[in-house]
């Protein structure tokens, strides 16, 4: 779970995600980082990736505004990162392509609202902590299981469909 304070839940939730992106990323890419809360976070340099992942977090953002708060609790969702393998399904007539999820992310965001300046510093300090602790368990992670990806077949930077779903 990544907690963040209202007025970073953007950032913090752009940068968990091109963080994971970039670790999947298996082309010629132009790296790049992203500061949050003064870490310093990876991403890749393509504006069209840039768009994509902005039009998610915007998404995500949404779906958590629009959600009622807990009493003890914030707003929370659940963003899932898949990274597909396109596989050919036969029939007797005709063939359709299919994708089929190789590896996915489950990332659940709550977002808080800190009332005083020492609430929103808690916040902060403690979305500091879990930042830093995902980013090393992804780079742990994606070092150590990659022997299940599928064969690259293109030269694009993520060569594999990917998509971001809110479950």
């Amino acid at each position: 779970m990544q907690t963040c304070e209202r007025c970073l839940a953007k950032a913090v939730i752009g940068a968990v995600l091109r963080a994971i992106l970039f670790q999947r990323a298996f082309g010629t890419i132009v790296p790049g980082t992203r500061a949050v809360l003064g870490l310093t976070l990876p991403c890749i340099v393509a504006s069209e990736l840039d768009n994509a992942v902005d039009a998610k977090v915007d998404e995500i953002y949404r779906a958590i505004e629009h959600q009622t708060a807990g009493s003890n609790r914030g707003r929370q969702t659940t963003a899932v990162i898949s990274f597909c393998q396109e596989q050919v399904k036969r029939t007797w007539y005709s063939k359709t392509i299919e994708e089929v999820p190789w590896e996915e992310y489950n990332v659940t965001i709550e977002m808080l609202s800190g009332q005083t300046e020492k609430e929103r510093n808690k916040i902060d300090n403690i979305t500091k902590k879990q930042l830093s602790a995902f980013l090393m368990a992804l780079v742990i992670f994606a070092d150590t299981h990659k022997a299940h990806a599928p064969p690259i077949t293109n030269n694009d930077i993520l060569p594999f469909p990917w998509k971001i779903a809110l479950s």
